[in-house]
């Protein structure tokens, strides 16, 4: 018996001794006893055990106990007890954080201690962490998805929640260069189109240069403008200054420029944009009502047709020009190019169209003169012919009249001839005759 019990492990045996009686007996049924309560409180802790090993904490040791296989019996079932909580809590925050998505849970244990406490304590860090990383995520999501760019997660990672934070703000990171893109190309494209379109259909180039200045000078953040517009005569080529922002007359400041002379002069000689950073103390002063600076940077810019200069901008400010703010003037450059050529042109045209008409007036007063001359040219022809035909009568009169006095000539000549041959009778009497008396016929 206690071979089987003790050593070979074997329980539920029992004693059989026949024919005993008195003390033998007594000692006999003790050790059966003995067996029989050693073979229950084991099989109930086996049971436990067994329980505990397939999943079930709902068991218990109900066996009666004395001594320390109570004390056995009590620690058992107090760690059934600890080990039922555990698992109705682990799996509580298991289901809420990860199936049901509720976050921050915590498991509470009572009385746990040891690796039950540090068990109790890892999942609880794990639900924490778990909660920080993905409320630090939700938030950085909700945020962009309202507009706000400059949020991103900073909570502490490891492993792939560290990846997946990394890629996140990465992804911000991108969005937000993006939407910038986005936001500065309709920026330019909205300022291009609106400068373009205000100067469009001017035909005066003042009034391009002060409506230019004025808008372009608070758009790219300058406190300091002036324009510069080319100027041709006899074959010489020079820039004038046309209008200005900000702008304060020194003496020992020219207002005309030669191509080449100065940056204004340069730019235009070169047909390239000028930047010039930390510009001297001495070199310029912006001047307002309550005082003067200095600015820090200039550029020049000049205004290209077709390669050829058409005018000079010149902008200063304080603080260094934005990216953005270069190609907005490098792509205004384009446009004012038309701009200024199209005043040009059309100025030139209207000259044309001045000359034109001026020629045209004086062709006009010419043909009128003409006219008049050839009405009076007629007139005096008429006359002339009047007079050539009183001419060509008083001649016609004129052969009349000495073809009689021909006549009466050649009649006088003969009446003096036959007179002079007839008698003083009938001479005397033919002398009062005006024509050839009888007389003087019949001799």
């Amino acid at each position: 018996m206690a071979r089987e019990v003790g050593t070979e492990g074997k329980l539920g045996g029992q004693a059989q001794v026949k024919g005993v009686s008195g003390v033998w007996k007594d000692l006999t049924d003790s050790v059966n006893v003995m067996a029989d309560n050693l073979t229950d409180q084991v099989r109930g802790i086996a049971k436990v055990v067994t329980g505990v090993a397939v999943g079930n904490l709902k068991q218990k040791m109900m066996v009666p106990a004395k001594g320390e296989v109570a004390s056995l019996a009590d620690t058992i079932n107090d760690m059934m007890d600890t080990l039922a909580t555990f698992s109705d809590q682990v799996t509580r925050v298991a289901r809420e954080v990860g199936v049901e998505g509720k976050l921050g849970g915590q498991a509470t244990v009572p009385g746990a201690a040891g690796s039950w406490k540090d068990l109790v304590d890892n999942v609880n860090e794990l639900a924490a962490n778990l909660t920080t990383q993905v409320r630090a995520i939700g938030e950085v999501a909700i945020a962009v998805t309202k507009g706000d760019l400059t949020r991103s997660i900073q909570v502490a990672a490891s492993g792939e929640v560290a990846d997946l934070k990394d890629n996140v703000n990465q992804m911000i990171l991108n969005l937000k260069e993006t939407t910038q893109r986005n936001t500065e190309q309709d920026w330019l494209k909205t300022n291009l189109a609106r400068l373009i379109r205000m100067l469009q259909g001017q035909r005066d180039t003042m009034t391009v240069a002060r409506t230019l200045l004025s808008e372009l000078a608070p758009l790219v953040a300058a406190q300091h403008a002036v324009l510069y517009t080319l100027q041709a005569q006899a074959g010489a080529t020079w820039l004038r200054l046309m209008s200005s922002y900000g702008y304060q007359e020194r003496k020992n400041l020219s207002q005309e420029w030669a191509i080449g002379e100065g940056l204004v002069g340069q730019a235009a000689f070169e047909k390239q944009r000028i930047l010039v950073s930390h510009v001297p103390d001495d070199y310029i002063q912006i001047v307002s009502g309550l005082g003067q600076a200095t600015p820090r940077n200039l550029i020049v810019l000049p205004i290209l047709f077709e390669g050829q200069v058409k005018a000079v901008i010149e902008l200063a400010t304080f603080e260094p020009f934005q990216g953005i703010h270069v190609t907005l003037l490098d792509q205004l450059a384009e446009g004012l190019g038309i701009v200024f050529n199209s005043i040009e042109s059309a100025a030139s045209t209207e000259a044309l169209l001045q000359q034109s008409q001026s020629l045209a007036n004086e062709l006009k007063s010419q043909q009128d003169e003409l006219q008049n001359t050839n009405a009076e040219l007629q007139q005096k022809a008429l006359q002339l012919s009047a007079q050539n035909a009183e001419v060509e009568r008083k001649n016609r009169e004129i052969e009349v009249a000495r073809a009689s006095l021909q006549e009466q000539a050649s009649q006088l000549g003969l009446t003096s001839k036959y007179k002079s041959e007839s008698s003083p009778t009938c001479r005397t009497s033919c002398a009062r005759r005006s024509t050839v008396c009888s007389c003087l016929r019949t001799s």
